[in-house]
C-alpha cells in the first residue's frame, strides 16, 4: 500500500491516501481534481507523517508555550534549538544544537527528523519550549545514528530513547509572486 501524501495549498491541505496508485499519470489526474475544485494551482507534494500507534510520544513538560506564530504544517520550514539526552533530562551527555551554533533550519515531512520531534513541532507555537520523551520507534528504531556505515549507531545507540528539550524559533511561512515561490 503507497503512504498518504499530503498536499499544501496556500491555507488548504488536503490527504490524498491513493495518490501514488494512480500510475503515471496520477498527478495529472490529481491536478485535474484541484482544478476542478477551484483550488490554487500551485501546491507542494511531501509524504505525510504517520505515526504506529504502539509508539507513543510523551510531552514531559511544557517549558513554555509559545505566542507566536503557528502551529507549523507540513512543508514548512521551521528554525529549532534543541538539547538531547539519552539517560534522561538534565542527565549524562547532552547533544544540544543552537544558540551558540545556531538555529537548525528543516523542512517539515522531510524526513530529516525523527518522527516523534517532527510530531511535536506539529502542535508548537514560535517561542515555544518543549520537553518530550520520544520512544526508539519513533527516534532512530533499531538502526541508532549514524543510520550507516562504520560508525553506525556511535552517536545515538540502537533502540535508544530520547529525552529532548525543543525550542521552536521561527516558521518560514512562503508565498508565491508570479508563480515564484517567496519567503
Amino acid at each position: 500500500m503507497s503512504s498518504p501524501l499530503v498536499v499544501c495549498c496556500m491555507m488548504h491541505m488536503f490527504v490524498l491516501d491513493e495518490a501514488l496508485k494512480l500510475g503515471d499519470g496520477g498527478m495529472n489526474k490529481i491536478t485535474r481534481r484541484l482544478l476542478m475544485a477551484k483550488i490554487p494551482s500551485t501546491f507542494v507534494v511531501v509524504p505525510a507523517i504517520a505515526a504506529e500507534p504502539s509508539a507513543k510520544l510523551i510531552i514531559a513538560d511544557e517549558v513554555r508555550i509559545g505566542q507566536g506564530d503557528g502551529p507549523p504544517k507540513i512543508g514548512q520550514t521551521v528554525s529549532i534549538d534543541y538539547s538531547l539526552w539519552l539517560d534522561g533530562f538534565d542527565s549524562g551527555k547532552q547533544l544540544s544544537k543552537g544558540e551558540k551554533g545556531g538555529p537548525v533550519y528543516v523542512q517539515l515531512g522531510e524526513g530529516k527528523l525523527p518522527k516523534g520531534v517532527e510530531e511535536a513541532l506539529l502542535s508548537m507555537r514560535v517561542g515555544g519550549i518543549r520537553r518530550i520523551i520520544v520512544p526508539a520507534e519513533l527516534a532512530y528504531g533499531s538502526t541508532g545514528y549514524p543510520r550507516q556505515g562504520e560508525n553506525k549507531g556511535a552517536i545515538i545507540p540502537p533502540n535508544a530513547t530520547l529525552y529532548i528539550e525543543l525550542r521552536l524559533r521561527t516558521i518560514k511561512t512562503q508565498y508565491t509572486l508570479f508563480g515564484l515561490g517567496i519567503y
